[in-house]
């Protein structure tokens, strides 16, 4: 084969001198523009820069996405496929709006609340959740992409809005006859739950009374009293309720009251319908882009159906995003791209008018675009029309350079680097819609258009490319070797159209998913062999160009990365290609195939830089390799040839250059968040005069990384405190303070969710907003089986406001517990709970101590039934305050309880000191049930003492006509219920005989201490039996006194002195019938 020799260079520069000669009202400025026209056509020169900056990205969903084994949860689908991305190269993953829409199936265009990203409960069941999950399982997927290296690009739609109105559209009809009945059917008041106003009942009222951020009203859209503008891209209401950001498009709505509290609902739920002011819908976009930035920590957005508003309102959110969050600034680099379809002057055009100065920066082309001209629009010829209407090879390859649209890349000068802005795309959701069978497979053989639901195929020529066309793997070649970000859609690289199992797999099954081969090798090469850090050639397109014979500049376009990789692509199905080039590779380097499909051949770059390249035909038949259609021609490491294709390939691989850390932010107020018992329960401000707790969220951290925190204090000066748990209710870190302020770092051992919480140090302080921020590292790798989000535990929170323990708003999660369930009492709450009577699990109160003693008191009780009477209770005598002199009451409704848990009396428990037991530390009244248990004054729960720090302590009983007990020696309290039994003879007791055996093995509390002197004394000084005697009345020592008094020794309510079942024989009994001089001591120190 003859090789052509070189020629002089210049194309450039002599085009662009013979066009001025030809037009000389061009102008300098004219002549710029040919000559950036011929840039893109055959742009052969370079601008050296330090840094290139460019992705791959990956669509990571379809029109309708979904999988069984994930359902409502796509965040999870994607967590476990992130492994598999980063070994494919991928270094961005677009993902579908994230945020609530009316139902969890919608695929995400049709956003209602933006500030709910799955943790909020407002359209009814099923709807807490988004098609991406619960809001846990989204920033948990953020942060395992990040450990993957990979960037999250979020999908941005705020042209629109949808879905007004309570479950069924209840209250979101506003009927303003003239503007808001003129579009949408008037259904455009918009009002959001949060955390101070949950759902209720889902009425009209209960609607028009929640306060979430960002409300909207029919003023808000178009056509508004402002503008009345309804038609036009701007203004049509083509998705929804059109939003009209114009400086005075806002107002109340006209239906809604301005003031007033519903009848039936609490103080304070009040009807909200707030004042705006200018540039109401402006203003809260943008709070609402930096919201979501610092609470994600995407790393990027695509701009939904930017026609459809005002471009300064992009320009200025973008310039938000990238430069006004802090920490969390995209920067220079942060890939933005906006959905503007049209042909190269609309598109570039699109990209010059989002660059304008504004918000004080300068001119800057900071935001990209698809390259819709060059896939397809209109009917010229483009990549569509090279893979679709191509089946005799007839289409001209050389056509597809001067397709691209101009402005690709941005250069900057400080740092000095190039980005790529550009988005060349093959397809995507809006281009594809096939019509399936059940297995999910294609209903159709390629080529049959009736398997395509092509009426809802949108963007450019609103036409498919189906994967199994032969030359799509030329097309994706194309995209990858010309400048820009080169977009795979996910069902261009993963097979889930022919396997039966596009429902059904597991993503990190490789046979149940396979992968497009073809286009994952592109992506493989374009990553290894850097071809972005080459400047780009169009070799096929130059004079120096030679085609042997069989081979022509309309079959084989062959483009250059300087001095990196040569792609070529061939659009023959049976007729390979061949060529020779210049390139940029020094003379003597060895190139190599890596799509493998030219085997172990090599190609040495002569003397002169000239090279010899041949790409397969798209339909070759060499088995084991690539390059259906293109090749990748690239210098081998070493310049030693691989021994086999095998070797190369293995050599191909790539790893995503993303940070591992993710941080995010949580702002906690009262008008974000939701705490209804099916939301996630997370948010709000704290409460004033309160020291519950706040559920500011989750994370899920790698074992053996670290955790740092910090939380800025809405109100500096008065003291948070930060928490971290485990899901199983364990404290692992806490801090607290009142500066600016509250940061440090945790060092995680295992690979779990971190729950973080907040509350006020003190419980009588104001409540404060605060934010919460986040630095952590996630695993690469993910079983979101084995790692649900919610917590296994019920935890205790009192944010009900009572006691209930069948309320779930007490409960965090609403997870009421189980009757065997573990139930934790965190640390200090307004209300403990009252015991559902079922209850036997375990409980653990971190709040202070817990006491269920047990012991019988010998006055009431039967030895026969082996419990005691309740006497005091059924004559109505127990008193409903504590007879110790405490605080504590009962009411009538606990007195009402019958059975073996019917109250019998009130005693009161002490807690006295380890070392000392003489000194009395804390007291608590309680109430002593029929069968011994010592309760809480709610009958039914252990004995609460707040506050009070786990320690050893000696633990007495006392009753007001018998003497008290205490444990022989201190007794270990901590987080557990302590049960001590003071009514079994195997507890240990104080002194000697300090209980009275009462047969059967009980024992009991010694009753006749009348006077409360702490002995039981028959005869003598201040003796018992006097006092009996008195009470009744000296002169009739028959007379019987009912009622509640310490004289009533067996407590049947009647106080005798004589006659059957009277008082003070229990005191002759217990003293001894032949030793009535003895005298019973309490044996408390």
């Amino acid at each position: 084969m003859n090789k052509p020799h070189s020629t002089s260079l210049g194309l450039l520069r002599a085009t662009a001198i013979s066009a001025r000669s030809r037009f000389p009202s061009i102008g300098k400025t004219g002549c710029l523009s040919i000559f950036l026209l011929l840039f893109f056509l055959f742009p052969n020169f370079s601008i050296s820069q330090t840094t290139k900056i460019k992705k791959v990205v990956l669509q990571g969903f379809w029109w309708d996405y979904k999988n069984d084994n994930f359902p409502h949860s796509w965040s999870n689908y994607l967590t476990e496929l992130a492994p598999r991305l980063k070994t494919l190269g991928i270094d961005a993953i677009w993902i579908p709006p994230s945020y609530k829409n009316q139902h969890p199936t919608w695929v995400g265009y049709g956003p209602m609340d933006h500030y709910d990203l799955g943790d909020k409960y407002q359209k009814g069941a099923p709807n807490t959740y988004t098609g991406l999950g619960t809001k846990d399982e989204l920033l948990r997927m953020v942060a395992v992409m990040h450990a993957n290296g990979i960037e999250v690009i979020q999908d941005v739609v705020l042209n629109h809005v949808d879905g007004a109105g309570s479950f069924n559209g209840t209250g979101g009809q506003d009927p303003e006859p003239t503007y808001s009945m003129a579009s949408n059917d008037g259904y455009k008041n918009f009002r959001y739950t949060c955390y101070a106003t949950p759902v209720m009942d889902g009425s009209q009222d209960d609607y028009w009374t929640r306060r979430g951020r960002w409300a909207k009203n029919y003023t808000n859209f178009n056509p508004s009293p402002n503008t009345n503008c309804s038609t036009g891209d701007i203004c049509a209401a083509y998705f929804g309720p059109d939003i009209d950001y114009s400086l005075n498009s806002f107002g109340p709505s006209s239906n809604i009251p301005t003031s007033g509290t519903p009848a039936g609902f609490p103080a304070g739920r009040t009807y909200y319908n707030p004042a705006q002011s200018q540039d109401y819908m402006y203003d809260n976009a943008g709070n609402w882009i930096k919201w979501l930035k610092k609470q994600t920590d995407v790393d990027g957005f695509r701009w939904d159906a930017v026609k459809h508003f005002p471009i300064y309102v992009q320009r200025d959110l973008t310039r938000m995003a990238k430069y006004q969050v802090g920490g969390f600034n995209g920067g220079y680099s942060m890939l933005n791209i906006g959905e503007w379809i049209g042909n190269i002057g609309d598109i570039d055009g699109y990209v010059t008018n989002m660059a304008q100065p504004s918000l004080g920066f300068g001119y800057e082309e900071h935001t990209g675009t698809f390259d819709f001209n060059l896939r397809a629009y209109g009917s010229g010829g483009s990549l569509y029309d090279m893979v679709v209407n191509n089946f005799s090879g007839g289409y001209d390859l050389a056509n597809l350079p001067g397709l691209q649209q101009a402005k690709r890349t941005y250069d900057y000068a400080s740092p000095p680097a190039r980005v790529h802005r550009t988005m060349p795309f093959v397809n995507s959701h809006d281009t594809y819609r096939p019509i399936l069978d059940a297995n999910g497979n294609f209903s159709e053989a390629l080529g049959i258009s009736s398997g395509w639901n092509e009426a809802q195929e949108l963007g450019g020529n609103g036409k498919h490319i189906d994967p199994r066309e032969p030359r799509v793997a030329a097309a994706y070649a194309v995209t990858f070797a010309m400048d820009g970000n080169p977009v795979v859609f996910f069902e261009d690289i993963f097979n889930i159209g022919t396997t039966s199992k596009r429902w059904t797999h597991l993503p990190t099954n490789t046979t149940d998913l396979p992968t497009w081969n073809d286009i994952s090798n592109i992506i493989q090469c374009h990553q290894k062999l850097a071809f972005k850090e080459g400047d780009y050639f169009v070799r096929s397109a130059e004079a120096n160009a030679f085609f042997p014979a069989g081979s022509s500049a309309s079959d084989h376009l062959v483009f250059e990365r300087g001095g990196k990789a040569i792609i070529g692509v061939n659009d023959q199905f049976s007729t390979d290609q061949e060529i020779w080039i210049d390139s940029n590779f020094p003379s003597g380097t060895i190139l190599m195939d890596y799509s493998g499909a030219n085997g172990t051949a090599t190609s040495t770059v002569q003397a002169d830089q000239r090279v010899y390249i041949k790409t397969k035909a798209v339909g070759h038949m060499v088995s084991g390799v690539y390059g259906h259609g293109y090749s990748v021609w690239a210098p081998v490491p070493g310049n030693t040839p691989f021994a086999s294709v095998a070797d190369m390939f293995a050599w191909l691989d790539y790893t995503p250059q993303r940070a591992a850390q993710t941080t995010q932010e949580w702002e906690m107020d009262d008008d974000l968040g939701d705490s209804h018992c099916q939301s996630l329960g997370q948010g709000g401000r704290t409460p004033d005069n309160s020291p519950n707790q706040r559920v500011v969220g989750k994370i899920f951290a790698e074992g053996g990384t670290s955790i740092s925190y910090e939380v800025t204090l809405g109100t500096p000066g008065t003291s948070l405190t930060f928490e971290m748990y485990d899901l199983d209710g364990n404290l692992l870190q806490t801090a607290a303070g009142s500066g600016a302020t509250v940061s440090g770092t945790y060092s995680n051992p295992s690979t779990r969710w971190v729950c973080m919480k907040i509350r006020n140090t003190a419980g009588n302080t104001a409540g404060q907003k605060c934010w919460v921020k986040m630095t952590y590292t996630a695993p690469a790798t993910v079983s979101t089986a084995g790692f649900p989000a919610a917590t296994t535990v019920s935890i205790w929170t009192s944010n009900g406001g009572s006691s209930d323990w069948n309320d779930c708003h007490n409960w965090e999660e609403g997870k009421i517990p189980a009757c065997n369930g573990t139930v934790i009492v965190p640390h200090a709450v307004e209300f403990m709970p009252s015991f559902d009577p079922c209850f036997t699990g375990t409980f653990i109160n971190r709040a202070g101590l817990s006491l269920r003693p047990k012991i019988f008191l010998q006055g009431p009780y039967n030895s026969s039934t082996g419990l005691m009477s309740d006497n005091l209770r059924t004559g109505g005598y127990i008193p409903a305050a504590t007879p110790y002199g405490g605080t504590e009451t009962v009411s009538a409704t606990v007195l009402n309880t019958t059975g073996n848990d019917a109250i019998t009396d009130w005693v009161k428990i002490e807690l006295r000191d380890k070392n000392t037991p003489a000194t009395i530390l804390y007291t608590r009244s309680a109430l002593l049930q029929r069968d011994g248990d010592v309760v809480g004054t709610d009958g039914r729960s252990p004995v609460f003492l707040n506050g009070v720090a786990s320690d050893d302590y000696y633990i007495a009983l006392r009753h007001r006509n018998h003497l008290g007990a205490m444990t022989a020696a201190a007794i270990s309290l901590g987080t557990a219920i302590d049960a001590t039994d003071f009514s079994s003879s195997s507890t240990g007791t104080w002194g000697t005989g300090a209980r009275k055996d009462l047969g059967g093995g009980a024992m009991g509390l010694w009753g006749g201490d009348v006077g409360q002197d702490g002995a039981v004394k028959y005869n003598g000084s201040n003796n018992d039996k006097n006092s009996i005697l008195f009470f009744v009345g000296l002169v009739t020592p028959n007379n019987v006194v009912a009622g509640y008094n310490a004289t009533d020794i067996n407590m049947d309510g009647l106080t005798k002195y004589n006659g059957s079942n009277n008082d003070k024989n229990i005191v002759l009994f217990n003293v001894g019938l032949i030793t009535p001089n003895n005298i019973i001591a309490e044996q408390l120190p």
